[in-house]
């Protein structure tokens, strides 16, 4: 199944008990999390080096004071947008009452 490991691979889970098979999906669900993570600070990152930064980069000098205060508050801005991106998600997801959505799920 390609990079997963197989003890993390979701094809492979005969003869597992609930409790191995719910540590095997909050490992699978923690490695989304992880990438998505990692992909969200690139993003930022790149947006925010791209407008703060007035020369040409590998330059070998620090940033400048300006540079350094611009890179601070967009990357509080991406954040915050993030967040507030990531709260309406979580309160639609608990609307339509999708199973681990912080909500309760319909029965």
């Amino acid at each position: 199944m390609g990079w997963w490991p197989d003890m993390l691979n979701p094809f492979k889970g005969g003869g597992m008990s609930k409790q191995e098979m719910e540590r095997k999906r909050a490992m699978i669900q923690l490695v989304g999390e992880t990438e998505a993570m990692g992909d969200m600070m690139v993003r930022m990152n790149r947006q925010c080096y791209e407008k703060c930064s007035a020369t040409v980069p590998d330059r070998g000098e620090e940033l400048s004071q300006d540079e350094t205060s611009c890179i601070d508050c967009c990357a509080s801005k991406f954040l915050e947008a993030q967040m507030k991106v990531g709260a309406v998600f979580m309160q639609e997801a608990q609307d339509a009452g999708v199973p681990g959505a912080g909500g309760t799920a319909p029965q």
